[in-house]
């Protein structure tokens, strides 16, 4: 794709017109990259096109329209930098864009080696450090949805007698243990789509709802988007008992179905559905049970 090219199907792109701009993509020592991809889209219209960079580093594109324009450069071992631009109609000046080289290989492998050696709080560090080297693995989240614990075995007492005369016996129910939901910002559409966990999935969950996220959610919050997840404690959560034999198959292809479910309705909502804070009005847009 090129200047010309527009990433919507369109005859005849909104952003065509008859700017023209030039620039030159280089790395802290004022070297061209070559390679570099350089998206351009006309804010207008939310579409645009992409420009390659010559082997000195340097890009043009024609036949564009003047008004606010968001770019961003990627570089294969470079970070990836997003900026607005104002585009006249007339003559614009050449821009140039200076690259940062990524060390988040390096990091990265820091990390896992910091994290496999139990040091958590170092190893959290080093993974900090690779988010804000990129921030576009963050900055276009709008939900973190959390599987864990979702398909564990619900453990009852039994009606026989322990051999050692200490109580009754242990047995695992017919189904799985049902499942505390937390959704943060209390969202009246994804309360909806929590409903249809039991109601057409025959995935076992209490029947209210929370804000509470316990587990693995808590690094999350400094992005202060909505959380939400179902998870479970059994009797033995943690425990000897908490084995590979205690997860039905069952069970987790009931919690894959809905999850399946859960993520295909909330790509196709509005973010501010998703967004929106207790007591919003709602209407229920869920599809039946499929």
């Amino acid at each position: 794709m090129h200047a010309g090219d527009s990433f919507k199907e369109k005859k005849v792109s909104e952003w065509r017109g008859d700017a023209q701009i030039s620039g030159k993509i280089v790395d802290e020592a004022g070297k061209g990259i070559p390679e570099a991809k350089v998206t351009f889209i006309f804010v207008k219209a939310n579409d645009g096109f992409f420009a390659t960079t010559k082997k000195n580093g340097e890009f043009s594109a024609k036949d564009i329209k003047g008004g606010e324009w968001r770019v961003q450069v990627d570089a294969a071992n470079f970070i990836t930098v997003r900026q607005p631009l104002t585009i006249a109609d007339t003559k614009n000046a050449p821009i140039s864009v200076t690259l940062k080289r990524d060390n988040s290989p390096e990091l990265l492998t820091k990390a896992e080696a910091l994290f496999k050696a139990g040091q958590n709080a170092e190893a959290r560090t080093e993974y900090l450090t690779v988010l804000a080297a990129h921030p576009e693995l963050k900055d276009g989240t709008v939900l973190i949805l959390n599987l864990e614990h979702v398909a564990y075995a619900d453990v009852v007492r039994g009606k026989v007698r322990a051999p050692n005369n200490i109580g009754m016996t242990w047995e695992t129910s017919v189904t799985e243990a049902a499942k505390a939901v937390g959704v943060t910002n209390e969202s009246p559409f994804l309360f909806d789509l929590w409903k249809q966990a039991s109601r057409c999935y025959g995935v076992a969950t209490y029947q209210s709802a929370g804000t509470t996220v316990s587990g693995d959610l808590g690094g999350y919050r400094p992005l202060n988007v909505p959380m939400t997840q179902m998870i479970q404690s059994g009797t033995f959560y943690h425990a000897s008992g908490d084995v590979l034999e205690a997860v039905p198959a069952e069970g987790l292809e009931r919690a894959a179905r809905f999850h399946a479910f859960f993520i295909e309705q909330a790509d196709q909502a509005p973010e501010s559905l998703i967004a929106a804070g207790k007591g919003t009005p709602y209407q229920s847009m869920v599809k039946a049970c499929p």
